[in-house]
């Protein structure tokens, strides 16, 4: 891919992330408006649930379609069999998976708490869909394709919450349904358009590689490309069950402007992986790693350091005095934010190159720090804790990836 090429992709790829986090703000206010801090806090663990066991359950074979669809390395006919066959499996389980998980954490909640809940029950088959027909796409180079996908959730999502903020309906029952409908939207849209492409994206002589191959890949990765603490929020898990639900929903919204240098992170990543895989010569790959690197770290720390000094005015206008206590937390997730958009976009380029392990060694590296220093911290200072012990992980998991990162880089 040209220099030019892959500037163009990269700013459309950035500008898409900036929309749909845009979005998200968007409706993250409404909903924040529609259900208080409590309904919120509930509202967040019931998103992660579902999300959890969806990208956990892939065991990380989205990743490998990207790789080696980029590398032109798998045929067409090993790829039909991962979505016709195992896709299939998937799902199903997932799908039991999620119903005992709800089941166990509802027990003993309110009635219109569990009737929330269950809305959610049919929509982990429908995120995985997803993540196979965006893979595709990505691994293909079909970035505009891919990025008309991300879109569909959010910007759909966010219609349907502004039409019954408007109207007066929004309950936690109903935002979760118009969410749950999104993402069906968006898995029917993404797998139709994937199976459809198969054929003109792989060649059917394509190097045989076998699909025991591609879990191997995919596992040895998992943890660094679907993050608990990043992609599904380890820190609201944390939270609901070391905090209150009203805690929790002053920990989100403080959180909602910490998304940001990680969507412009993760959706550079999205452009910086299938490139470095399919650009030829050693040499060429770790530059490609270093130039996305330098660039997305500088661009989030100007960003951050805005928002840092925008939050105080920013936040309580757009969401109500009532989340005024988010603000210092707001302040202190940016700091850990830029931490993981450098992690992010490094080990996207070192899964590039072929050491998918780094990001799951990086991202284990942190868990000991979790299961200890975090509870403590929320014991101490609650939800403040909580968000300095998040920055602390995410400083681990950053040294760490560097460290085995450059390493990799002088060997290979």
């Amino acid at each position: 891919m040209k220099k030019g090429a892959l500037r163009k992709i990269s700013l459309g790829t950035v500008a898409t992330g900036l929309v749909g986090q845009t979005v998200t703000i968007v409706s993250g206010i409404m909903v924040a408006r529609a259900l208080g801090v409590e309904g919120r806090g509930y509202l967040a663990l019931f998103v992660i649930f579902p999300l959890v066991i969806s990208y956990l359950g892939t065991l990380g074979i989205p990743n490998s379609v990207i790789y080696y669809t980029a590398s032109g390395s798998v045929s067409s006919d090993t790829i039909k069999r991962i979505f016709l066959r195992l896709f299939p499996l998937q799902a199903v389980a997932l799908l039991l998976l999620h119903v005992a998980a709800l089941g166990v954490y509802l027990e003993g909640k309110p009635l219109d708490v569990r009737m929330a809940g269950y809305v959610t029950l049919l929509v982990v088959p429908f995120i995985l869909a997803q993540q196979y027909g965006m893979a595709l796409m990505q691994g293909a180079g079909k970035f505009v394709l891919f990025n008309i996908l991300r879109l569909i959730v959010p910007v759909t999502y966010t219609v349907a919450v502004l039409v019954i903020f408007i109207t007066e309906l929004a309950n936690l029952k109903i935002i979760l349904a118009m969410w749950v409908l999104a993402n069906i939207l968006s898995g029917c849209v993404a797998f139709y358009m994937a199976i459809g492409r198969v054929e003109n994206v792989c060649h059917k002589n394509a190097e045989r590689v076998s699909l025991k191959q591609m879990v191997n890949f995919g596992i040895k990765g998992l943890f660094g490309s679907v993050t608990p603490l990043e992609s599904f929020r380890l820190d609201h898990v944390l939270a609901g069950f070391l905090m209150s639900p009203a805690m929790l929903g002053l920990y989100v919204v403080g959180q909602a402007f910490s998304n940001l240098p990680q969507f412009i992170a993760r959706s550079a990543g999205m452009v910086v992986y299938p490139a470095v895989a399919g650009r030829s010569g050693e040499i060429g790959k770790k530059k490609l790693v270093w130039r996305f690197f330098w660039l997305v770290t500088f661009f989030n720390v100007v960003i951050t350091t805005l928002l840092i000094a925008a939050l105080p005015y920013l936040l309580p206008f757009l969401f109500g005095d009532d989340f005024g206590d988010a603000i210092l937390l707001g302040q202190v997730l940016l700091v850990g934010a830029v931490f993981a958009a450098s992690r992010r976009i490094f080990v996207e380029g070192l899964r590039g190159v072929g050491v998918p392990h780094v990001s799951t060694m990086a991202e284990v590296s942190m868990y000991p720090w979790l299961a200890i220093g975090i509870p403590l911290l929320v014991l101490w200072y609650e939800n403040l804790g909580l968000a300095i012990g998040v920055v602390i992980a995410y400083l681990i998991s950053l040294i760490v990836a560097l460290m085995l990162g450059m390493r990799e880089l002088k060997n290979g």
